[in-house]
């Protein structure tokens, strides 16, 4: 059998990071596989197979360095935000009167240049060059302009703005160019084109041209433009030789699910022309099988759900992705139909894609920091010690979301602290326990912010929390209920209070009434102590909201009660253990804390010396023996 055809296929292999602008590439051509009988090619009396995965520039791929090269990729420009218009653009465009299409900023280009590179790194093609910022990217801007008005590569001079100049649509109109996307960010737009072709739910064909335009290995140099809602680009190309058998989107081996979207993307592969062809597109049929479940999908020309579009085979994506619009399985595509020309024999080309989650092979960056409800207080909580006291109830964890969607629950760094000018907490967010990958160059959560604000409403004055009665002795029984003045609320929170040394205060949250049962839509507005103690005096304040309203737009202000109650137990001088009662079990509790198993309570110093020691626990016995007997 000739192989000298296929031990002449270059297999390019990424040794560095992708392109940068004003950067000479570090892609390299020097690493050669030779293609041996036992890697690709297998023979049968009258076919030839070649399985694609075999070849290193898959094989070879893990899904860490899968993930690396798209946060290369990603991130190639740290000042480009892709939730950040105003880092989209050098100067802003406008797309009402007066008109001005703007001008892309040089990191958004990069990162979309780059954002092609990874792509084409991904499906084995070398990377392409940016052609000139100024010369080349400007009348893109001004392409990208007319066409929000008349979204097609050929614009209708009946759909002009009556108040645009003529210079400019028709400038706009003339504007060279090969793809086009709208209502993406720039990053975004490089995505939807390699993800389009077929609508699943529809069962119709979209165009696969913008893909095939970014996966053409004659592809030497891009250019970009965005204006407003539409990314505009212009390709250039040169002869050249395709490196690999063929090109194939989702790729084989390791393809990451998150950047396939099911319902739209059809999959699609284009030959090497040097060594394969086809006589007839009614000649080809592709088998695609689900290697977890093993379902099946046949597609060819007959039925229309295989194509030749773009000098690419399209055929239709398969089912079996899940609920939230992601592979997860491996599939194993068989091409038949085709004619290996070195040969002169049917072939059979076969390769599997794997599909994976890369959330966990990605550097992130924090994208927003969940917003907080304002706290709303009485008149008397509005001193400077009272809103120390709401500080310590604030929330020591704050939800996050990253750039690509996922979210994460962090700390907060020390305590919430006062900006009574601003009328809000503030605090800083802390990472420290986050994944080593999550950043956030964008200091989002240098400053978090809490705002409060007066009550207004005269009703509110009947916010209150009530401890019934406030006084009691060590076993007595006690009951704590806030009242609310918003009876549509379905949330109470109790809080007891600590004073610290510095003057601010801690608090633990001693009541929830989401975790207590109740008869139907009736809440719970509080809690009874049993038995009270020592340990139960204090002071408390409560708070109350609608918490079935927190992931809608607008959200409803935390009601705060209008006053701290207090809570005195009148303490049993013998009660150590704190539990209301002067028995044994004091004895025992003396013991551990004299010997230091158990830590040391104030109750302990029984002869108010201001030591914990022996004579205490001397006074303790005598008397626990008087009271037996």
């Amino acid at each position: 059998m000739n192989m000298s055809i296929y031990k002449n296929i270059k297999i390019f292999i990424t040794v560095g990071i992708l392109f940068v602008s004003g950067i000479t590439s570090i892609y390299s051509a020097d690493a050669e596989q030779s293609v041996s009988d036992n890697s690709l090619l297998r023979a049968s009396a009258n076919e030839i197979t070649y399985n694609i995965n075999d070849l290193e520039v898959f094989s070879g791929r893990s899904m860490q360095e899968i993930g690396d090269k798209y946060s290369d990729a990603r991130y190639i420009a740290p000042a480009y935000n892709d939730r950040d218009y105003t880092t989209w653009y050098e100067e802003l465009p406008s797309a009402v009167y007066p008109y001005n299409a703007g001008k892309i900023s040089s990191v958004a280009h990069s990162e979309m240049t780059a954002m092609t590179n990874f792509y084409r790194w991904l499906v084995g093609c070398d990377p392409v060059n940016e052609l000139s910022y100024d010369e080349d990217t400007l009348p893109l801007q001004t392409g990208a302009l007319v066409r929000n008005f008349s979204w097609q590569h050929i614009v209708a001079d009946s759909q002009k703005p009556a108040d645009m100049s003529d210079e400019i649509w028709q400038k706009g109109a003339k504007c060279d160019h090969n793809i086009l996307a709208k209502g993406y960010t720039p990053v975004g737009a490089i995505s939807a084109w390699m993800s389009e072709g077929y609508d699943y739910e529809l069962e119709t064909w979209k165009s696969i041209g913008h893909r095939s335009i970014l996966m053409n290995h004659k592809l030497k140099e891009i250019a970009f433009g965005y204006c407003d809602t539409v990314a505009i680009g212009k390709g250039n190309t040169s002869r050249g030789n395709m490196g690999l058998p063929f090109a194939a989107y989702p790729v084989p081996g390791y393809m990451p699910s998150n950047l396939i979207r099911p319902q739209n993307c059809a999959w699609s592969l284009q030959l090497n022309d040097d060594l394969f062809e086809f006589e007839d597109i009614e000649d080809l049929k592709i088998n695609i099988t689900n290697l977890s479940t093993g379902e099946k999908w046949t597609r060819c020309s007959d039925d229309e759900t295989l194509i030749y579009s773009f000098n690419h085979i399209a055929f239709v994506q398969p089912g079996g992705f899940n609920d939230d619009a992601q592979y997860t399985d491996s599939y194993q595509v068989e091409v038949t139909g085709i004619h290996d020309i070195e040969n002169d024999a049917p072939a059979r080309l076969v390769y599997t894609v794997n599909f994976f989650d890369m959330n966990d092979y990605i550097k992130i960056h924090v994208s927003s920091v969940d917003t907080f409800r304002k706290y709303m207080l009485g008149p008397d909580m509005m001193s400077d010690e009272n809103l120390r006291r709401v500080a310590a109830i604030l929330p020591k964890e704050i939800e996050i979301t990253a750039d690509n969607g996922q979210k994460f629950t962090v700390g907060i760094k020390g305590e919430w602290q006062l900006d009574t000018n601003n009328k809000r907490f503030v605090a800083a967010g802390d990472l420290s326990d986050a994944p080593s990958r999550l950043s956030d160059p964008f200091s989002f959560l240098n400053e978090i912010s809490i705002p409060y604000d007066k009550k207004t409403d005269i009703c509110a004055i009947y916010d209150t929390l009530d401890i019934m009665p406030s006084t009691v002795k060590a076993g007595e029984k006690v009951s704590l209920y806030a009242y609310r003045t918003n009876m549509s609320s379905d949330t109470v929170h109790i809080f007891k209070l600590k004073r610290n040394s510095d003057g601010n205060f801690t608090a633990d949250k001693v009541f929830d009434s989401n975790e207590v049962s109740s008869s139907g839509d009736e809440v719970v507005e509080g809690y009874e102590i049993e038995n009270a103690s020592g340990s139960d005096s204090g002071e408390y304040i409560s708070v109350y909201f609608e918490n079935s309203w927190l992931k809608n737009e607008y959200i409803t202000p935390i009601m705060v009660s209008n006053a701290v109650s207090t809570l005195d137990v009148e303490h049993l001088q013998y009660d150590v253990n704190g539990d209301g009662l002067e028995n044994i079990q004091d004895v025992i509790f003396m013991k551990e804390i004299i010997y230091g198993s158990s830590s040391c309570t104030p109750s302990a110093d029984v002869n108010n010396d201001g030591r914990v020691n022996v004579f205490d626990l001397s006074m303790i016995k005598d008397y626990i023996l008087s009271i037996l007997g």
